[in-house]
């Protein structure tokens, strides 16, 4: 038969107060090291995102025309367009191309471009667009995509020729047959000599 006590109940009831008495005291120092820890670790990452931020170059400062090394996702550097972004050199799949990188103060879902340091300038009679528009392949001649009235059937427009307006390209086919309009980027072959000057090319 357990032994009783007048005021703490029996030997075992005051064991068990004990041990949960220490449980307690044991989970509480537990939490309050991992919330330390926890707090720690959020704020040196923030302290380290404060470093990152305040070195790089405020939107309002941007300079069109000018060339800047870049934090991106696919550039590393590219000239600021004067509206919402940076055009640089990528490559993809062995190939290297315009691109553009809008910046990240400018869209949260979209922005990806931050401007780290002035490098250099593009010269005012060099396009800032990544192309120079839309030829047709077979003539190359300037072509515009025009879309259809909403009530016809069929496709929602077509390309056509700005000369004539025709979707028929004016070079002769196979059986003099006309062809239709095949349009082509036109590239600006002279931003994209410019931006290698500054090694702009990613690997």
């Amino acid at each position: 038969m357990a032994m009783k006590f007048s005021k703490f109940g029996t030997v075992c009831d005051r064991i068990r107060l004990i041990q949960n008495c220490f449980f307690v005291r044991t989970i509480r120092k537990t939490s309050q090291t991992r919330a330390l820890t926890h707090a720690a670790w959020i704020g040196s990452g923030s302290l380290a995102f404060l470093n990152w931020s305040q070195g790089m170059i405020k939107l309002e400062q941007l300079q069109r025309g000018t060339v800047y090394r870049l934090q991106s996702r696919n550039l590393e550097c590219g000239v600021w367009n004067g509206e919402d972004g940076f055009i640089g050199i990528r490559t993809k799949f062995g190939l290297r191309f315009l691109d553009m990188e809008i910046h990240w103060g400018l869209s949260k879902t979209f922005g990806t471009a931050q401007a780290l340091e002035t490098m250099g300038t593009i010269p005012e009679s060099i396009s800032l667009n990544i192309s120079l528009g839309t030829e047709c392949g077979n003539c190359h001649k300037p072509v515009n995509y025009v879309k259809r009235p909403a009530e016809q059937k069929g496709a929602s427009g077509e390309w056509l020729h700005d000369d004539d307006d025709s979707p028929n390209c004016s070079v002769p086919f196979q059986n003099s047959k006309a062809r239709k309009a095949s349009p082509v980027v036109i590239p600006n072959d002279a931003l994209f000599a410019e931006l290698r000057k500054y090694d702009c090319d990613t690997q």
